[in-house]
């Protein structure tokens, strides 16, 4: 009659021990079968210098965890059901990267030049409000700049890196106006506020902001600029083109001719 196979008359853990740690390296799994773990004194001082030579770092060993394994390794080794049974603990267990919050920048104006169609389906290249004017104390933008993660650490004493975060910057021009205030969606957060300092046009890029009291055209008014409606003064370099509309309400100084019937001036 064949006997049940077991272990040598060498008392050797390691026979019926096995670690594995996980693909995240975050924990490491003892895997204990019992019937190789019969012939001698198995306590979790033992089982601890097992742990240790897996190849985690000590620190990030589950001293509770090993202790209650022991315990459960020594009831299962009185049972002969369990003997045979395969028995898993988590031993050591690593602390993740905390993810970072990423930065936005968010424009309260209408940036993008927006070409109209008609209803033949051809493009109005004139009205398409490329100067934006706006008024002292309108905001103009809010930027938050991100919260940068915090590294974690494996099973093995490796660090673990966040994700980079988006971190925009902005980059201030004249007559802008900054203010630190609480995130309205998350109070715990900082976010900068971005007013105009007087009335002007705006201009702008995915990451600068400048606001002038006056709109400075160093071109022709026409199909390239598109119709200006600009509650301000203006200064062009050109000529007004003909079939271009330009409505003014301050000052206009034109180095060139006047050719379009669609200009109105305010002073």
């Amino acid at each position: 009659m064949s006997s049940a196979p077991g272990p040598s008359q060498e008392f050797n853990p390691g026979r019926g021990l096995n670690f594995k740690i996980s693909d995240d390296r975050l924990s490491c799994i003892m895997t204990a079968k019992p019937l190789w773990l019969m012939g001698g004194e198995l306590n979790h001082l033992v089982l601890l210098e097992y742990v240790e030579s897996s190849g985690v770092h000590r620190d990030r060993i589950d001293l509770k965890a090993v202790e209650e394994a022991a315990r459960a390794i020594q009831v299962a080794l009185k049972d002969t059901e369990q003997q045979k049974a395969t028995l898993e603990f988590v031993v050591a267990k690593g602390i993740p990267a905390k993810q970072g919050i990423n930065g936005w920048i968010k424009f309260f104006f209408q940036r993008a030049q927006r070409v109209v169609l008609k209803e033949d389906g051809s493009a109005d290249f004139r009205n398409i409000n490329k100067y934006i004017h706006i008024n002292e104390g309108d905001k103009l933008a809010s930027l938050f700049e991100g919260v940068p993660g915090e590294q974690g650490i494996d099973v093995e004493g490796k660090p673990i890196y966040p994700n980079p975060i988006d971190r925009p910057k902005l980059t201030l021009g004249k007559n802008v106006l900054p203010k630190t205030v609480p995130d309205p969606e998350n109070p715990s957060l900082q976010i900068k506020e971005y007013y105009a300092a007087l009335s002007g046009v705006v201009f702008s890029t995915d990451n600068s902001l400048t606001v002038s009291p006056e709109l400075n055209i160093e071109s022709s008014i026409g199909l390239g600029t598109g119709n200006i409606n600009f509650d301000g003064t203006i200064r062009v370099k050109g000529t007004i083109e003909e079939g271009a509309v330009l409505v003014c309400s301050g000052s206009l100084y034109l180095e060139g001719n006047v050719e379009s019937s669609e200009v109105t001036v305010g002073e």
